[in-house]
């Protein structure tokens, strides 16, 4: 019984992974479109990123997220909570990037 409560928190854990990994994605895609449009990258690690060739924008920007994703999951193995509770902050947070890049692309 304890290993199917693990195995579904786990998959909690999975679920929330690739939304995170897929808000990261919408919001690169979004930053390209609006950068090609004329508009700035506020963030000025990403700025410097994307004024490089685009393939080392998306690979810092893919790449790093998806790692931090392994790591994340790695830890949830000993603080299910505690990364549960990460995962929600940083969708919420990539929620508002994605949809403040969103309004801007539309104005």
């Amino acid at each position: 019984m304890a290993e199917l409560l693990y195995r579904v928190k786990c998959l909690e854990h999975v679920k929330l992974a690739i939304i995170f990994v897929v808000l990261n994605i919408v919001d690169a895609i979004l930053t390209n479109i609006i950068m090609k449009g004329g508009g700035i990258e506020l963030n000025p690690i990403m700025r410097f990123l994307f004024e490089q060739p685009k393939w080392v924008a998306w690979f810092f920007e893919i790449g790093g997220t998806i790692v931090i994703t392994f790591v994340f999951l790695l830890i949830a193995t000993a603080y299910p909570r505690l990364v549960k509770i990460l995962f929600i902050v940083l969708i919420i947070f990539m929620a508002f990037v994605c949809l403040y890049n969103g309004v801007a692309l539309l104005t």
